[in-house]
Order: C-alpha cells, then sequence, then structure tokens
C-alpha cells in the first residue's frame, strides 16, 4: 500500500484532529512560488512571472538572498525528488513515500524546504526526514534540514535543524499508530494530541533537535 503525505493528512483530518494549513491566499502563493522556482532550477525565464506579481517576486528575491548558492551549476539539487521506503505495519507493508528537495553533501544527502511557513520543524518535515534516513539507510545524526522560512511582510529566516535518534523513533512510532488504527466512529473516541502521540511528543520536545539560526 503506498502512503503519502497527502495520506497522512487525510487520515489526521478524519480523526478530526487540528492541522496547521495555509489559507486560501497564501496556498496559492505558495504554489506559484514553488512552480517560479522549479523553472528558475530549469533555467527557464521567470521573469514575466514577477513582473505581474510583486509579492512573488520578493520572496523569489528573499530564497536567493538566502540560497545563494542554491542553482549554481556545480550545486545539483533535486526537486520534488519522490523517496520512498518500506514500512511494515502488523504483518502489512505500507510504502512511504515523500517529495523532497534532496541534495548531497559529501555523498550524505541533506534536504532542503521553503515556503511561507514557521521556521521550526513540522509534523510534514519530520516524515520527510524519516523518510530519507531510512531510504538511505543512513544514521539520523548524519541528515540535515535547511528551512527557509518566508513571510510576505516580515524578514525570512534560515534555520538548519540536525535530525536524531529520537526523533527519529519517534516519527516512526507515529506513522505506525497513524496506520495501525481505524478512523473512530464515536467523536468521542476521536485521537487527540497529547504526550500519549509519539509524533506530538516529538513537535513538543523540538528542544532535542539542534537548531542554528543563520
Amino acid at each position: 500500500m503506498l502512503i503519502t503525505i497527502s495520506d497522512l493528512y487525510r487520515i489526521q483530518s478524519d480523526r478530526n484532529q487540528q492541522i496547521p494549513s495555509y489559507t486560501h491566499h497564501n496556498s496559492h502563493l505558495q504554489e506559484q512560488l514553488q512552480r517560479v522556482i522549479h523553472q528558475w532550477h530549469l533555467g527557464l525565464p521567470i521573469q514575466p512571472f514577477l513582473d505581474t506579481d510583486p509579492m512573488l517576486d520578493q520572496l523569489v528575491y528573499k530564497v536567493q538572498t538566502l540560497l545563494p548558492n542554491l542553482f549554481k551549476p556545480n550545486k545539483k539539487l533535486y526537486l520534488h525528488k519522490p523517496i520512498y521506503t518500506i514500512l511494515n505495519v502488523e504483518d502489512m507493508p505500507h510504502t512511504i513515500q515523500v517529495e523532497v528537495n534532496l541534495g548531497f553533501r559529501y555523498g550524505i544527502p541533506k534536504l532542503v524546504e521553503w515556503g511561507i511557513r514557521s521556521p521550526e520543524l513540522n509534523w510534514s518535515d519530520l516524515v520527510k526526514l524519516w523518510t530519507v534516513t531510512q531510504h538511505f539507510a543512513i544514521a539520523p545524526s548524519e541528515l540535515k534540514l535547511i528551512v527557509i522560512a518566508l513571510h510576505s511582510d516580515q524578514m525570512a529566516q534560515k534555520m538548519v535543524h540536525e535530525w536524531t535518534d529520537e526523533l527519529h523513533q519517534q516519527t516512526q512510532e507515529w506513522i505506525m499508530m497513524q496506520l495501525s488504527a481505524e478512523v473512530p466512529h464515536d467523536p468521542s473516541a476521536v485521537v487527540h494530541k497529547s504526550q500519549n502521540d509519539p509524533l506530538w511528543a516529538a513537535i513538543s520536545n523540538l528542544e532535542a533537535i539542534s537548531e542554528v539560526m543563520i
């Protein structure tokens, strides 16, 4: 069974768990930003898009400023790269697949995320970090995630997050819990955020991750 970030989002939505989401305006702007950066990465012209949307132009400029070497020819980066791993849940194999912006430094993978978001890790980041670690069979401590957090009227932030064994294990437990539990029909049985939920325990314990503001 193939499981994506969207599937995990749907499972949590079915359980009435509160998942942060963009406003409609930010969602559209985020899609435009990803599309323009993808074209930029391919060497295609993007100026016509920027000329008609000053806010988009500002966001792209912020990405360029914080990641000046991102799209230089000698800096190989794979955008929206599908990465997958197999996770057995209750004797049933599940293929967990995520799309990541993936680069390598001395053969070690690193992830980059940019968008209208907080610089702190969110649950989607955790799932991506877990999946990439499993896919490449590396120690969690070898993996890093660079987050470029953008805002339409605030200064952009760049933060580097280092992955840990503890959060890797907590995230795996959370994914297994999502895939093994049936969606409750009784509203009183809805799963809420608590310390019993490994993912929310991980998110509430983010001091376990080394963060470096740049």
